[in-house]
């Protein structure tokens, strides 16, 4: 999910997302969703919780598309989750 599609969807939306999504996966298949940080926006500790309701466990996150490493005070994350086999 290139492209912002998380926060683009509206506020409350993003857990059905992530699950419709989710459930195409194959077994330790991965889903990639790449944003931007905004205060009080959607971010990575809420996605965490709603990919792990779906099965779907962090794999790697990382600041940018070319995977340099995440911190604290990035405004951009790269996730990369996989189904739980």
């Amino acid at each position: 999910m290139a492209g912002n599609v998380l926060i683009f969807v509206p506020t409350g939306a993003e857990g059905r997302v992530i699950a419709n999504a989710a459930r195409w996966l194959a077994p330790a298949g991965r889903l990639v969703a790449g944003y931007s940080l905004r205060p009080g926006g959607f971010g990575p500790a809420e996605h965490d919780a709603l990919a792990a309701r779906c099965g779907l466990a962090l794999e790697d996150r990382w600041s940018t598309w070319d995977r340099r490493p995440f911190g604290s005070g990035d405004d951009y994350a790269v996730s990369v989750h996989r189904k739980e086999d």
